[in-house]
């Protein structure tokens, strides 16, 4: 079987592709940067429930300090900081930063996580990259089914200490288009 050698049309698509790769892993590194710098710090939500971005899950000093044990890190990519730690439980849910991204199928999961972490007396930090949709929309599920929130009012007890939480528009879309988030609205409020 013969394969057709590359055209130069092909090589330039290579090439385009790295040079896209290079530029994203580029901003990558200085988005990186900025949240372990200037967006360190776990923020609480709830007594025992706090949120943050990749800089928060990484800064050992105010995870002890805060009692965290319990990290729970919305995201394919971002690593687990301090794994080899026997301090801390892990959770990973692996779900893409993106509008199509099926999130609620995360919901039970971290959830129960959550409610493990909370029940032994822990504190949780869940975390994304940014700290503002996938973490954000993790923590609103939370507040809706173990608190009783309306999505408006824990969207509102978030941004009292998160202001810049901003769930994906995709994932508010998909509660509500299949009903779901129709139905936890109605919960009662505490």
């Amino acid at each position: 079987m013969h394969t057709a050698a590359p055209t130069v049309a092909d090589e330039e698509g290579h090439s385009k592709q790295r040079q896209k790769d290079s530029f994203r892993k580029f901003w990558q590194g200085m988005l990186t940067q900025k949240y372990l710098t200037s967006d360190n710090q776990p923020v609480p939500v709830l007594p025992h429930l706090y949120i943050g971005s990749i800089g928060a899950g990484a800064n050992w000093d105010a995870l002890c300090e805060l009692g965290i044990t319990y990290v729970l890190v919305a995201s394919e990519t971002v690593a687990f900081t301090f794994e080899s730690s026997k301090r801390f439980e892990y959770l990973r849910v692996g779900v893409p930063d993106d509008p199509s991204a099926q999130i609620i199928d995360f919901f039970d999961q971290s959830n129960a996580f959550i409610a493990r972490g909370r029940d032994g007396g822990n504190h949780i930090l869940v975390h994304c990259f940014a700290g503002k949709s996938r973490s954000a929309t993790l923590v609103l599920a939370y507040l809706i089914a173990a608190e009783g929130h309306s999505y408006e009012s824990a969207l509102a007890v978030l941004r009292q200490t998160r202001p810049q939480a901003q769930p994906n528009h995709g994932h508010v879309g998909y509660m509500i288009s299949t009903g779901l988030l129709m139905f936890v609205i109605d919960l009662p409020s505490s």
